[in-house]
């Protein structure tokens, strides 16, 4: 087996199949995988991964979810050899980023397949909870599509996994939580078996990290533009503003009616963004208003991270100086656009200083992950700490 062979191993794997990577790895192996996660995060990672080997009788069912851009996905081109092109630097780098066009009708150009939950993101979060003794499977999706397609693929999958009619605790991370709700939104009598939903900061109306993205402001598209040798960055931001999953993820305008303008297809006119995925955005975020519930729902949000939580200038969508800024977010999604309540009140919300992409693998959320799943309760704080803010928080 050679080097990227391993590597797509070790993304496709699951839980298990991570644990015994880790346990057992040739020298070989061994390399790659410090090369991979550092010489200290494997050491945390071989702990996690002996004590999930533990037998005993399982808490019960976990479904891991990870955000936009943290599954694998890999091309299938026709009498052609498969070619993993996300996160594959190599295959970006010669502009393989133009496979994962979407069409018009929200389908997939080319025959591309989720083949893994990214390993680097999401390792603590599926060992630590083996580690507990929760039977944990890692669900992988195409973060391009349509939020109503990914729920569907997740039914299917949890039906696969543990039958029909087990309970199956899911725990979401950023849009991983979005594909949730839209799960039990159109999937709710299986939602009735029972099972909690914990959100590690997921954009719930939205976030300003996708008018960026829209635009090409974004750090990770001008980076991308940086390295593609065949696509420049308004070629980029072309394929990525056919993708509905991102495009979902657009500021609600029903809790923050002051960015209505971002569903009008003039304000992207240079960026070719359709009115028929904004209208299904528009759509997803009215459904989704209704899947709420504070008894088996809860939140744990980053915070104390400077974030964008509003437009300063309509102007400049295409600059993040053309945003407010505010400490109130964990660096990605501003807790204005967090939230969910029911009845006037707030479904259970807990607070970490922690960023939006570390959420998964931060120790004290796994921690937190752990009590909720067991109790329903955890010893965060259910407000921001102050103590060091700068900036008044929008809570």
């Amino acid at each position: 087996m050679n080097d990227r062979e391993f590597l797509n191993r070790l993304e496709s794997a699951s839980a298990d199949e991570l644990s015994q990577i880790l346990r057992r790895p040739s020298v070989g192996e061994e390399r790659l995988l410090a090369l991979y996660f550092g010489e200290e995060r494997l050491a945390r990672l071989r702990r996690l991964a002996l004590g999930a080997q533990r037998r005993g009788a399982k808490r019960g069912n976990v479904v891991v979810l990870h955000g936009i851009m943290g599954g694998e996905l890999t091309v299938h081109p026709p009498k052609q050899s498969e070619q993993h092109v996300w996160m594959n630097i190599p295959r970006l780098i010669v502009g393989a980023i133009g496979w994962l066009r979407v069409t018009p009708d929200f389908q997939s150009e080319n025959d591309v397949r989720s083949t893994g939950i990214l390993k680097k993101w999401y390792s603590e979060m599926l060992l630590g909870l083996a580690a507990d003794q929760w039977n944990v499977q890692g669900f992988h999706y195409d973060w391009r599509l349509d939020l109503a397609d990914l729920a569907d693929a997740l039914r299917a999958k949890i039906d696969g996994w543990f039958g029909a009619g087990a309970s199956v605790n899911l725990v979401a991370h950023s849009m991983g939580g979005l594909v949730s709700r839209t799960y039990i939104l159109r999937h709710a009598d299986r939602w009735k078996k029972g099972g909690r939903l914990i959100m590690l900061g997921t954009p719930n109306h939205g976030s300003f990290a996708i008018p960026q993205v829209i635009t090409g402001a974004i750090d990770t598209v001008r980076k991308l533009a940086t390295f593609d040798i065949k696509h420049n960055r308004a070629e980029i931001v072309a394929i990525l503003n056919t993708m509905p999953g991102g495009i979902q993820m657009l500021p609600s305008p029903i809790v923050m009616p002051s960015i209505e303008r971002m569903y009008d297809p003039a304000t992207w006119q240079a960026y070719g963004v359709t009115r028929k995925i904004l209208d299904l955005a528009r759509t997803s975020h009215t459904r989704l208003q209704k899947i709420v519930d504070g008894t088996r729902m809860s939140y744990i949000a980053g915070c104390n991270k400077m974030t964008k939580v509003d437009v300063a200038d309509w102007n400049r969508l295409d600059d993040p100086g053309g945003y407010r800024d505010s400490l109130a977010g964990d660096g990605t999604v501003p807790h204005s656009l967090s939230f969910l309540e029911q009845d006037g009140k707030r479904i259970p919300t807990y607070f970490i200083e922690v960023e939006h992409g570390a959420l998964p693998n931060d120790a004290g959320v796994i921690g937190a992950t752990k009590e909720i799943l067991a109790t329903g309760a955890c010893a965060l704080p259910s407000q921001p700490p102050r103590a060091r803010a700068v900036a008044t928080f929008a809570d």
